[in-house]
């Protein structure tokens, strides 16, 4: 799917957008991702260096960030004990 962002127009990404899970597509605009991404895209000149690049910039701090910023806002904490309770009840 990353492969798909090189060279993608602002249009097309924000289409994409309205198809991704609105906890995802929030933390996206909020955090700036199109900025990021139209900076590696401007500064990438091939396929290849921006592969590279783009796990510079979308490493495991971001994947931290948009888990913090879902728990905040759209996912509560809950016991894990009684999660698998209910998982091994079916429910």
């Amino acid at each position: 799917v990353k492969d798909s962002f090189y060279k993608m127009e602002e249009t097309t990404f924000l289409s994409c957008l309205s198809g991704l899970p609105k906890s995802i597509a929030e933390f996206i605009q909020h955090d700036n991702f199109w900025a990021e991404l139209d900076d590696l895209n401007r500064n990438c000149s091939t396929p290849s260096s921006f592969q590279t690049r783009f796990f510079q910039k979308f490493n495991a701090f971001k994947i931290l960030k948009y888990l913090n910023f879902a728990h905040e806002n759209y996912y509560n904490k809950v016991d894990l004990s009684e999660q698998i309770k209910l998982l091994r009840q079916g429910k």
